[in-house]
């Protein structure tokens, strides 16, 4: 079995030129073995995947940044992909632009 977290808030940083915002996320897996998963963003391509591989059952970190020049809001969701799709908890962020 595979689980998934999703830390919330994420890091912003910077001044819209960009503006980094960071997400943190950890994988469990209870087995040894290969973990596929991806990022996912609404109105945007899906990001390509990644995978993990467990050397023995446990857990393992992942992140992904978005860059954002202009005001913006919405959410960020990690995915398991394979060996069974698993989603987490969607987590908000927004960024003000002057």
């Amino acid at each position: 079995m595979v689980s998934l977290t999703l830390d919330s808030p994420p890091a912003i940083t910077g001044s819209c030129n960009p503006t980094r915002v960071h997400f943190t996320g950890h994988i469990t897996s209870d087995a040894p073995g290969r973990v596929t998963y991806t990022w996912v963003r609404p109105n945007h391509p899906v990001a390509r995947t990644q995978s993990l591989t467990f050397e023995k059952p446990g857990t393992l970190p992942v992140t992904y940044d978005v860059l954002l020049r202009k005001s913006e809001q919405g959410w960020v969701m990690l995915r398991v992909v394979l060996p069974e799709q698993n989603d987490s908890a969607k987590v908000q962020f927004q960024v003000k632009c002057p």
